[in-house]
């Protein structure tokens, strides 16, 4: 008997042992499957979008292969063609300021350049024109040497050449870049359910689009200044100063002297005639003074 006992004493050990197995792996799997669930619930951190809970934020994702070959394909294309900026400015002295400056713009239809800014200023000792030029770089050198062989005295000369091929391929690749998390942007917001999913990646796509307009409009302005040059110019023509007094000899200033005797004796003349009320009145004064001084006197005499 004590063997059947301990037969099922064994049995009835081995059972529960089975059963607190398979308990554990069924939690195992409802753990498991609320993992999943709770991953699926969140997007994708390099898509930008927020989470319904807000656990740790991971590191974002490196970006995906086929954005690095593109990277490297618009870096590759770009280096090829280096993006040279190229600016220069000029003072220059002439004789003849007008007939220079029809030169110069007989010049500029010559090397397909145009005027920018023209700005014209005359004075008492200087005229001068403030000249902002627009060339097309290839024909940047040959404007310079044609406008130093004519006339004028070069007085200041500046020339600048600035590479900004770095600078260019990071705005391109930026904007391949935001142009391809709009895409994916877009396909998520057809994607969200929630109201606050639809307007958070709309706002993410606001940004985007912004940060695109600008970037487009960053190398739209670098390949104007790259494809043409500008070229500052002060063209000024200098004025003498003639003097208007002369020298004059003794009997030139003899003669200046009695003339101005005689109108400064025809401007006291003028003078007393425009005061004639106040002597007649002063006269008038005096002779009844004197008068009265006159009777007096009798009196005391007799």
């Amino acid at each position: 008997m004590k063997k059947y006992y301990y037969l099922l004493a064994l049995l009835l050990s081995f059972s529960a042992c089975q059963e607190r197995n398979s308990y554990e792996g069924k939690e195992s799997a409802i753990m498991a499957e609320s993992d999943e669930m709770e991953d699926a619930a969140y997007y994708d951190q390099e898509m930008g979008v927020l989470r319904t809970a807000e656990p740790p934020a991971p590191p974002p994702p490196p970006p995906p292969p086929e954005e690095n070959e593109q990277a490297q394909k618009i870096r590759n294309a770009i280096k090829k063609g280096s993006k040279i900026i190229k600016d220069g400015g000029l003072k220059v002295e002439v004789d003849q300021l007008k007939p220079t400056k029809a030169e110069i713009d007989s010049t500029l239809k010559k090397f397909d350049a145009y005027y920018e800014n023209e700005k014209y200023t005359s004075g008492t000792y200087r005229s001068t024109y403030h000249l902002t030029i627009r060339v097309p770089s290839k024909n940047f050198e040959a404007l310079l040497k044609a406008i130093e062989v004519g006339n004028g005295k070069i007085l200041e000369k500046n020339i600048s050449a600035r590479d900004v091929t770095d600078q260019y391929v990071d705005v391109a690749i930026r904007l391949e870049n935001n142009k391809t998390y709009l895409g994916r942007y877009r396909i998520l917001l057809n994607k969200a359910n929630s109201i606050k999913d639809i307007l958070e990646i709309q706002e993410k796509i606001r940004r985007i689009e912004e940060e695109i307009d600008s970037r487009t409009g960053r190398l739209k302005y670098m390949d104007d200044q790259v494809r043409f040059s500008t070229l500052r110019m002060e063209l000024f023509q200098e004025h003498e100063v003639v003097a208007t007094e002369k020298v004059r000899n003794f009997g030139e200033q003899l003669v200046g002297a009695f003339k101005n005797g005689i109108d400064g004796f025809l401007d006291f003349a003028l003078f007393l005639v425009g005061i004639w009320p106040f002597i007649l009145v002063g006269g008038l004064i005096l002779a009844f003074r004197k008068r009265i001084k006159w009777r007096f006197w009798r009196k005391d005499t007799y």
